[in-house]
């Protein structure tokens, strides 16, 4: 059962990622977006942490090992993810490099089809209001380079000079 509900799951994530996709102009992302969550490096991580016995906060730690693999693989394999763009060097702190637009435009398009296959609905009248409020509460975890963190601000609706 859980692995019907995880697919019930990402396939609402990837219409919605596919609708957005479209509306941005980049239909073809939409349609291979995510394509590794089919693959057996992350399947059976995710459906297990999300859809499992275990609520998420309290998997064995078996699970907890398997699943952050699995991401790893995930944001390895999905230049939409913003850590895909994360250079970490040996020696010192990391430095992001600028996401080409098609990746940002992939990547809003995700936040908002997360939000959408979650259940949230945007306001009529401002299609990003949801992602904003991610946005914002993400914003210091995510690592950005500053031309990317603008264009995103941009497109979701964030005013640099507010």
């Amino acid at each position: 059962m859980k692995h019907l509900r995880y697919l019930w799951y990402v396939l609402r994530h990837k219409w919605y990622v596919f609708q957005e996709c479209a509306r941005l102009g980049i239909p073809w992302a939409g349609i291979v977006h995510d394509w590794q969550k089919f693959t057996p490096a992350e399947w059976s991580p995710y459906a297990t942490s999300f859809y499992g016995p275990w609520p998420y906060n309290d998997r064995p730690r078996w699970l907890v090992v398997a699943f952050d693999r699995a991401w790893l693989h995930h944001q390895h394999h999905g230049p939409h993810h913003h850590q895909y763009w994360v250079l970490r060097e040996d020696d010192g702190p990391e430095h992001c490099l600028e996401m080409p637009e098609r990746y940002v435009k992939e990547m809003v398009a995700d936040w908002y089809g997360a939000g959408r296959a979650l259940g949230n609905r945007p306001a009529p009248h401002d299609r990003y209001s949801e992602v904003r409020k991610w946005y914002r509460a993400n914003f210091d975890k995510m690592l950005l380079n500053q031309k990317t963190r603008r264009r995103v601000e941009e497109m979701i609706g964030i005013d640099p000079w507010a």
